[in-house]
């Protein structure tokens, strides 16, 4: 908490000295109305403002916009659990007694073989 405080406080001591210094910098700003000798810190200013509130306003149609179709869509389904390698190797060893059990009842049927020549 008190490093947040710490950087917190030397970006606006680093924005107050760039602000100080730039304060003789001039230029014009055209917004329907022509701005003239604008100081650049304050248009940065106005530049970053304007960021924060075009992306504030989008993040809230988006949301808006999903909570619209999210409210006319079916819900998907919930998603299995995964197993753990645990289970997964159990269920192999399953498998393979399976078939050693298969296999073994197979191999002691009684099977004849008919031959029609003789060898």
């Amino acid at each position: 908490m008190i490093f947040t405080l710490i950087i917190f406080l030397l970006v606006v001591v680093f924005m107050a000295f760039f602000i100080g210094k730039n304060l003789t910098n001039v230029c014009t700003l055209w917004l329907i109305k022509t701005y003239t000798n604008l100081p650049v810190a304050v248009l940065v200013l106005i530049a970053f403002g304007a960021g924060i509130v075009f992306s504030l306003l989008l993040m809230m149609i988006s949301k808006f916009k999903k909570s619209m179709s999210s409210s006319t869509e079916v819900e998907p389904a919930p998603k299995k659990e995964k197993s753990t390698q645990r289970e997964k190797t159990e269920k192999k060893i399953k498998k393979l007694k399976n078939k050693k059990s298969k296999n073994t009842t197979d191999s002691s049927s009684d099977v004849t073989i008919v031959a029609d020549k003789p060898l």
